[in-house]
């Protein structure tokens, strides 16, 4: 049996929930006014922001998740820009609590939803997002 090692996460609260992303998942933190609405568009993809060049599509994981959009209109609201090779996924989040290590492995017990495991931190259930199935899901949109 493989042993779950500790892997430092971003902390962000959805609504809520709390998830952790990979650190090393996570390329840029921005304020989630760089975020450009856009109509007819699934309800898990918020629109789209622009950064050093790139369009990002902007996505609201609690529509995406946990089938409850999120409106991420507070001071607090980020998005954290995922830098998976060549696609480029932001993920608008109420807050940026932290970044702390988990435990994570594929030995966790899954979520409700394909890439997402439930792990604990500091005594409390939260969810870690696995970015290259969340990015896949968005691309199936």
């Amino acid at each position: 049996m493989k042993k779950l090692t500790l892997t430092p996460c971003v902390m962000c609260k959805v609504g809520v929930e709390r998830i952790a992303v990979p650190v090393a998942d996570v390329f840029k933190v921005l304020p989630a006014t760089r975020a450009c609405r856009m109509p007819r568009l699934p309800a898990a993809i918020i629109g789209i922001a622009h950064h050093r060049g790139r369009i990002i599509t902007a996505v609201d994981p609690g529509a995406l998740l946990f089938d409850a959009p999120v409106a991420q209109a507070g001071a607090e609201a980020r998005l954290l820009i995922l830098d998976r090779g060549q696609r480029h996924l932001a993920l608008a989040v109420d807050a940026v609590e932290e970044i702390e290590p988990l435990r994570l492995g594929p030995e966790l017990p899954d979520g409700q939803r394909p890439g997402l495991k439930v792990a604990e931190h500091r005594g409390r259930a939260v969810f870690a997002v696995d970015t290259d199935r969340l990015v896949a899901s968005v691309l199936a949109l």
